[in-house]
């Protein structure tokens, strides 16, 4: 049986140095929104192998971004343990909706998780992005949200 790897969930300033280099250049992230924005880091032997984070935008909705994963722990289904972790962390503070703009050709894998296309967004450099959405908590917001 297989045991979920640990995962923190805290909100704080992000360390760029924790995010993987396999996603980009970091130094081409905007990471002026990290104080208004919830972490997730998913850790293999105290080193970091995944990431994501939600911030919420518009009121009642959860843009998740920067979802990320090592290239040598690709394959062990971690991205979607780290948008499950957001969504639910997401449905704690009484986010209705989820939503995100992948590349297009992660559509599959974020279609696999309940998202649906509802667009297209702006281009990432020579790549296409798709804007997705998710129904959180049927639709409803949750009447425990914390802040």
């Amino acid at each position: 049986m297989s045991t979920q790897p640990p995962i923190s969930r805290r909100r704080w300033p992000f360390a760029s140095k924790c995010l993987p280099r396999s996603r980009g250049s970091r130094r081409n992230w905007n990471w002026t929104d990290d104080e208004s924005s919830y972490h997730i880091l998913v850790l293999c032997d105290d080193q970091p192998v995944a990431t994501g984070r939600w911030r919420e935008e518009p009121v009642g909705e959860a843009d998740l971004a920067r979802i990320a994963v090592v290239k040598e722990h690709r394959g062990k289904k971690l991205s979607a343990i780290v948008v499950m972790e957001l969504e639910a962390w997401a449905r704690d503070l009484g986010m209705r909706r989820a939503w995100l703009e992948p590349h297009i050709y992660l559509e599959r894998l974020y279609g696999g998780l309940g998202y649906h296309k509802a667009g297209t967004a702006a281009k990432a450099g020579d790549h296409q992005l798709i804007r997705m959405e998710k129904e959180l908590n049927g639709g409803e917001a949750s009447n425990e949200a914390q802040t």
